[in-house]
């Protein structure tokens, strides 16, 4: 072998090499970028939660010193039957709240399991 083929079989190694090294640093910053996308939409989706958990505690915390006020009210006026009305009424719609919430929760674990 003459020393141009050597030259040209070096120089085309060379360049599969660099073709290669290429693919290779195209790759890892592909797989970065999608780690990044992944880590912003799971703080996104943090922050929602929170959001929505705030929002529902606040609501809650409402009701609660609604039906207090209601009930001081009404032992004050001495009308037990309302209060107790009401408290099937409210009770009824935290159980139904509640089995809706869970329902939601269970699809959303089933959902997340199924995209795995």
């Amino acid at each position: 072998m003459s020393t141009d083929e050597e030259s040209i079989l070096h120089e085309s190694e060379d360049s599969r090499t660099q073709i290669r090294l290429a693919a290779i640093e195209f790759e890892r910053q592909k797989a970065k970028d999608i780690v990044s996308a992944h880590e912003r939409d799971r703080r996104d989706e943090r922050a929602h939660r929170k959001s929505s958990e705030t929002k529902s505690f606040v609501v809650i915390l409402s009701l609660i010193f609604s039906v207090m006020g209601f009930s001081t009210y009404a032992l004050s006026t001495g009308e037990k039957e309302i209060i107790t009305d009401a408290m099937k009424v409210l009770t009824g719609g935290l159980a139904g709240y509640g089995i809706g919430r869970l329902r939601k929760h269970a699809a959303g674990n089933e959902a997340n399991n199924a995209s795995d």
